[in-house]
């Protein structure tokens, strides 16, 4: 349901800055910009309430005591020391995305 209501939002804005380039040079410029503002204001609200959402939602999970199916649970706990705080990675260790930035190519420099 939420990707519905942000995909309306983001189209109403589409849809507002299209009409405000469109009518940029005319009379009715200061109406269509703050249509497209508006929009622009609906879209953050709406993204800000489902990033609330899904924050409150992690630590609801997060303090609840019940093993959940997908295993989410049990990982943190494994992850974990016996005082419960997580210990830093080792020196061989390599998270997945560093390692797909010593693979993939620097693209930032010309060939020459």
């Amino acid at each position: 349901m939420a990707h519905k209501v942000l995909s309306s939002d983001m189209a109403e804005l589409i849809n507002g800055l299209r009409l405000a380039q469109q009518f940029s040079s005319t009379p009715l410029d200061d109406h269509y910009r703050k249509q497209m503002l508006k929009a622009a204001h609906i879209l953050a609200m709406d993204s800000k309430n489902l990033l609330d959402a899904v924050n409150a939602a992690c630590q609801d999970l997060a303090t609840s005591k019940i093993p959940h199916s997908d295993g989410i649970q049990m990982a943190a706990t494994a992850a974990a020391g016996p005082d419960g705080a997580t210990s830093p990675p080792q020196s061989g260790d390599v998270s997945h995305s560093q390692r797909e930035r010593e693979e993939s190519p620097d693209y930032s420099t010309p060939a020459t």
